[in-house]
């Protein structure tokens, strides 16, 4: 029975490098296989329902994806990053509500995941909460300073509040991080500057 055990082990962690190299190789149906494959042999590794969840997403299945980042939250509650990955499937499908309560319980579980403080105030700002953006974009700036992206949206949500030196401001960061950011270059030439 232990030899048993630990050749399950072995198939599984065999399947999980796999599905993995599948899924960076671009072979997303494979890689789906070996996760599901994962499943049949241990239906408690929440490993693979997350993994197999990042698949469904990026191929544009919210719904499954949601299912199995679901399913891993219950086999791990107090994984942050499945409860961003399932707000961001939320997002895709346009439920910025969900989307909003699942951003801020990853940031329960981690305070220091810059990912979920950005992707909340994306979610703010689609729902016109302009402020409360500014605050997300900023605290995803303190933990990575180098995000262009973030400054670019803090920018974007200064604009909407209608501080447009602060949003020239970050525009013209988010250009010192990445010369050829088009979005702040078409940002900074909305406000007049160049």
């Amino acid at each position: 029975m232990i030899e048993g055990t630990r050749d399950e082990e072995i198939r599984t962690e065999a399947y999980l490098q796999r599905g993995v190299l599948y899924e960076q190789a671009g072979n997303k149906e494979a890689a789906i296989a070996d996760y599901s494959e994962i499943i049949k042999l241990d239906a408690t590794n929440s490993v693979a329902f997350f993994n197999r969840g990042n698949v469904y997403d990026q191929l544009g299945e919210y719904d499954l994806a949601i299912a199995d980042y679901t399913e891993a939250i219950k086999l791990e509650p107090a994984d942050s990053d499945a409860f961003n990955n399932r707000g961001q499937a939320y997002d895709n499908k346009g439920e910025y509500d969900l989307a909003i309560a699942d951003y801020t319980q990853s940031i329960r579980l981690n305070k220091d995941n810059p990912r979920a403080f950005f992707n909340r105030g994306l979610a703010l700002s689609i729902q016109g909460e302009h402020q409360r953006a500014v605050a997300d974009f900023t605290q995803a700036i303190k933990l990575e300073p180098t995000d262009a992206e973030a400054y670019v949206n803090r920018g974007a949500a200064y604009e909407e509040l209608g501080n447009d030196a602060a949003a020239r401001a970050d525009y013209r960061k988010a250009l010192q991080i990445e010369p050829n950011h088009e979005e702040a270059k078409e940002g900074l030439a909305r406000l007049g500057t160049n």
